[in-house]
């Protein structure tokens, strides 16, 4: 799958997440991070994606995110609820990829 210039959207900022958004920016993917938790290590992971030009959010989910992604990766300690996965599934085109830890 070619990624670049595509949105790839990662949802969790753990080690995983932030090594994953690293990897697809690297092969060229505009990547965009979200974690729904507001917490110091959430905040120090942020410190590697700021200067490669990795969008982020943190205390939420928002749509926006999501919209318009043509892979969407989950770390693995992301709980995945009905909302997520509905919206996920729901696009044409969009792909969901799940880490295995």
């Amino acid at each position: 799958m070619d990624l670049k210039n595509k949105k790839v959207t990662v949802v969790g900022l753990g080690n995983s997440g932030v090594n994953a958004a690293i990897l697809l920016r690297g092969i060229g993917a505009r990547v965009w991070v979200t974690d729904n938790r507001d917490t110091r290590d959430v905040r120090n992971n942020l410190k590697p994606l700021k200067d490669r030009d990795i969008k982020y959010e943190i205390g939420k989910h928002t749509k926006d995110f999501v919209t318009g992604s043509s892979l969407v990766v989950i770390s693995p300690g992301v709980e995945v609820g009905d909302r997520i996965r509905h919206t996920h599934h729901k696009r044409d085109g969009t792909w969901l990829y799940v880490l295995q830890g």
